[in-house]
């Protein structure tokens, strides 16, 4: 568990404490749930009312937010402050680089530095991945595909060959990028499928949710 005080808090974000600048925090939670020794978060006005009953031991606000009674950590911008304050409470630890034994990588693929390829992955022929690249538990990478550095696959992605994607981005499980558009010619009644000969680019720092497609 992560523990620091306010002041210590104000100091890592550029913040300023109103009231206890000793109390100590152990976390961050919303207004209705927040304890003693959590911080709860006001990023919109129209949840004043539930601000000045929360039981948080403190409250991240903006400028010119008054709570009368209550311990205040005041920032220009509670939003982005708060996903600073999440990532410094919750930390999530890379996983080691290196390659699983049950990972299938081909032998001309070009495989950066300090790159994590899970199990059951698949790396085909002519593949790039960059320094620092993550591949998640069963993700599939067609031939000739990239990945900048930094770049993480969740597990279950699939990549159709020929898919770049840029650095540091962040691409959640069942994502599929890559696949045919739908293409069909009709003569006399019969449908001759359209050879798809494109490919899909992503550039750098893009995230994409979880099962979505893009052809």
């Amino acid at each position: 568990m992560k523990r620091f005080s306010l002041a210590e808090l104000a100091e890592k974000i550029g913040g300023e404490v109103v009231g206890d600048g000793d109390r100590q925090i152990e976390g961050v939670a919303t207004l209705d749930v927040a304890g003693r020794q959590e911080l709860a978060f006001l990023t919109n006005n129209r949840y004043l009312e539930r601000a000045r009953h929360s039981a948080a031991g403190a409250v991240l606000v903006r400028e010119g937010i008054d709570l009368p009674g209550k311990t205040l950590l005041v920032v220009e911008d509670p939003s982005t402050t708060l996903a600073d304050l999440l990532e410094l409470f919750y930390p999530v630890a890379p996983p080691e680089p290196g390659t699983s034994p049950d990972a299938r990588v081909a032998d001309d693929a070009d495989i950066g530095e300090s790159v994590t390829i899970g199990p059951f992955a698949v790396v085909e022929s002519r593949c790039r991945l960059g320094d620092g690249v993550r591949v998640g538990a069963g993700s599939f990478i067609g031939a000739g595909s990239q990945l900048g550095a930094g770049s993480v696959l969740m597990p279950g992605v699939a990549l159709y060959p020929g898919t770049v994607i840029g650095k540091d981005c962040l691409i959640h499980s069942g994502v599929v990028l890559g696949g045919d558009g739908f293409g069909f010619a009709t003569r006399s009644g019969l449908h001759r499928k359209i050879p798809q000969i494109g490919r899909v680019v992503v550039e750098d720092l893009v995230e994409i949710g979880a099962n979505t497609t893009a052809d």
